[in-house]
């Protein structure tokens, strides 16, 4: 079933980046502070027998960013969902924008 604002679609998902971010803090457990940055690419194609409904803005091929906080270098509390984007290079302006974010946080709450 296809509706007038979405389309029944399969997803493929490929990785294509990681890189670890210290932020060179601590909590207050003496934990290494920092962020997990993943680009990919996900792509949608129309297919009837999917069970993906997919809005027409995220058809085809789009690049994705996530953002995970992590302690010790461990992946830590609640995923950032993933965004997508038109290029790479967007979506590794908004990984390093949402890690910035991350970072601000943190400093904040343990200076």
């Amino acid at each position: 079933m296809t509706t007038p604002e979405r389309t029944r679609c399969s997803i493929t998902s490929t990785h294509l980046a990681s890189e670890k971010v210290d932020f060179a803090m601590a909590d207050d457990r003496g934990r290494a502070l920092g962020a997990s940055i993943a680009i990919g690419t996900r792509t949608a194609t129309p297919d009837e027998a999917a069970t993906w409904l997919v809005p027409a803005e995220g058809l085809g091929l789009k690049y994705t960013a996530k953002v995970q906080p992590t302690r010790n270098g461990a992946a830590y509390g609640a995923s950032i969902r993933s965004t997508l984007h038109n290029t790479r290079e967007e979506a590794e302006a908004a990984a390093r924008k949402r890690a910035e974010a991350t970072r601000k946080r943190y400093q904040k709450k343990f200076g």
